[in-house]
């Protein structure tokens, strides 16, 4: 039994030490092909990835504005105070992005050290009146600065003392003037985060949506169904009404601890979401209304709890945290209330 014992050990030993010959061997293969690489094909290659990235972030952020767009448009008497007026493109200056970056937009915009218009969102006054790549020099007959940041100050500036700005453009070797009116919305930006989650959220003064949920959602209906629960969050004040929850369940806790009782954060974290379920489901439903009034198709929006729950099937009969409704109590909610809208529709 012992000599089994020791042959069965030494196998293992000559296999272990077999195996990290092996993975050595292949190291030093890796670093041998990485090594025939020179400096400047890599650099290249770099910039090429960057360039491929930069075209496929352009693409996520154009495709949220067009979608959110109409929703933020649509709906501004239900965001009360919160509201701005909204032109409708996105500046950059190419030279203002560091090291290989840099390059690969210059590659892709010119190297022109100047404001320029980087996106231009679908429906917006800007449509069919500016196109990308159109230099900005002046804004109301003022010269605009070279810092997309400050520029975009000025503008925002200049749309509070009128809804119409004189902008004039270079476009190629052309200047000219152009008169834009813009529109009132509400002041929730939308912005996407670079996360593979799921996911979208709101903080009571702007929307979150992640790259996961952006290609999940595969078609401009389901995205616009999660801007709009988040714009609900916010029209229907929940983040701030939980926020104040949490504080006075905060004092609670204090007075727990200063009696000599354990409470960390508890009473905190159960006062934030005690009616979370509840502002979930309204939260559907006004975004559900919401979406309706913005010309979006709810007909299928209720198909994407059935499509959650085939990613995560634990929400089919557990909500998320339980602070949520289960899946399934969403599907049914959604399918209901968007029958009635499509019914009541003229």
């Amino acid at each position: 039994m012992c000599r089994r014992f020791k042959k069965a050990i030494t196998l293992a030993v000559l296999l272990l030490l077999t195996a990290m010959l092996g993975a050595c061997t292949a190291y030093q293969t890796t670093e041998k092909n990485r090594d025939s690489f020179s400096h400047q094909q890599l650099k290249d290659e770099k910039i090429e990835q960057f360039k491929l990235s930069i075209r496929y972030q352009n693409e996520l952020q154009s495709r949220l504005a067009n979608v959110s767009f109409p929703l933020l448009k649509e709906n501004v008497e239900q965001c009360g105070a919160k509201t701005r007026i909204q032109l409708g493109f996105t500046l950059h200056n190419p030279t203002e992005y560091k090291k290989l970056k840099k390059e690969a937009i210059t590659q892709l915009f010119g190297a022109e050290d100047a404001v320029q218009i980087l996106r231009i969102t679908r429906s917006s006054p800007a449509d069919n009146e500016l196109a990308v790549g159109d230099t900005l020099l002046q804004i109301n007959q003022q010269a605009i600065d070279q810092k997309p940041n400050i520029a975009i100050k000025q503008i925002r500036e200049a749309l509070e003392k009128s809804p119409s700005v004189l902008l004039r453009i270079k476009r190629g070797d052309k200047e000219f003037d152009k008169e834009i009116t813009g529109v009132k919305v509400c002041d929730y930006p939308v912005v996407l985060t670079s996360s593979d989650q799921v996911n979208g959220y709101a903080d009571g003064s702007q929307i979150m949506i992640t790259s996961g949920l952006m290609r999940f959602a595969e078609s401009d209906e389901q995205l616009a169904l999660i801007i709009a629960h988040e714009l609900a969050h916010n029209t229907q004040r929940h983040v701030q009404t939980r926020l104040k929850r949490a504080t006075l369940g905060g004092l609670v806790d204090i007075a727990l601890i200063a009696s000599g009782i354990p409470s960390p954060g508890f009473t905190a974290a159960l006062a934030a979401n005690i009616d979370n379920p509840l502002y979930e489901t309204e939260a559907d439903l006004k975004g559900l209304y919401l979406m309706h009034k913005s010309g979006f198709d709810i007909s299928h929006a209720a198909d994407f709890w059935r499509k959650m729950a085939s990613l995560y099937p634990s929400m089919i009969n557990h909500g998320k945290l339980f602070t949520h409704p289960t899946s399934a109590e969403r599907y049914l909610n959604l399918k209901k209330h968007s029958d009635s809208l499509l019914n009541t529709s003229p």
